[in-house]
């Protein structure tokens, strides 16, 4: 590493297209428009959770794998601060070394990850899955659906996806509760309710959107009762963790 100079390390997935990626050149634009750029050097490993010797001398670590943080500060012990590419934490915490500053993208990912929950509300809504099965099995099928200001949408978790995502929603005439620890929300929403609450939304609800963290407290929140609950022809879209929902869901699912 050169006289002087910090090292940073990008621990990028395996290079493949629509992979997350931190590309080492954008950083160092970025540092060298705040006039940072003669104080660091940047190293870079690809394709795998194993920091390589190459970061052994790393101060600041992007981390875009699921590196564990120990491990982490195993192969790097001068390592001082980890920035990682995802909101939620569950896994990293529990790593997590005395003395190491971890940083989330918590916010990062608001306006594609909202994006991605209005197309995917669309999508539903215009049956598009159902248009995708016919189509490979050579079906002709006419199928009218009616606008998606008809669905009633119900949030699960309004935080910065979810909160931007019901924003998008409720600009197309959709009607939008938000279910909340705390029962309370930071964006206009036509309702919100605290955890209690979900089980009287649920049977009035078109849409059903999960941002939800893998808490003990969200552990299978919504399990099997919960989505029979919902009506007939009513889509679920889960942009959060998994354990939010039953084992195998929704392969085998009533």
């Amino acid at each position: 590493m050169a006289a002087g100079k910090r090292q940073i390390h990008i621990q990028n997935p395996p290079a493949r297209p629509g992979a997350l990626r931190l590309a080492p050149e954008r950083l160092e634009v970025a540092l060298a428009g705040r006039g940072l750029g003669s104080r660091f050097t940047i190293s870079e490993g690809v394709g795998a959770d194993q920091l390589p010797d190459g970061a052994r001398d790393a101060e600041i670590l992007f981390l875009l794998t699921k590196t564990p943080l120990d491990e982490a500060r195993r192969v790097a012990p001068k390592l001082k601060w980890v920035q990682t590419a995802y909101a939620g934490m569950e896994k990293t915490v529990p790593s997590l070394p005395k003395g190491l500053l971890v940083s989330n993208a918590s916010g990062v990912h608001a306006e594609k990850g909202a994006e991605y929950i209005l197309t995917a509300a669309l999508m539903l809504n215009s049956a598009i899955p159902q248009f995708i099965e016919n189509k490979a099995t050579a079906a002709w099928e006419p199928i009218y659906t009616p606008a998606l200001r008809t669905r009633r949408v119900t949030m699960l978790g309004v935080g910065a996806i979810g909160g931007a995502a019901a924003v998008l929603l409720k600009r197309l005439g959709c009607v939008v509760w938000g279910v909340t620890r705390s029962g309370e929300a930071t964006v206009d929403l036509d309702g919100v309710v605290d955890i209690s609450g979900i089980d009287e939304l649920l049977p009035k609800t078109g849409i059903l959107v999960s941002t939800l963290p893998d808490t003990p407290d969200t552990d299978e929140l919504i399990d099997r009762s919960r989505i029979q609950a919902l009506p007939h022809g009513a889509g679920i879209i889960s942009v959060g963790r998994a354990p939010a929902f039953p084992p195998q869901w929704p392969r085998g699912a009533p």
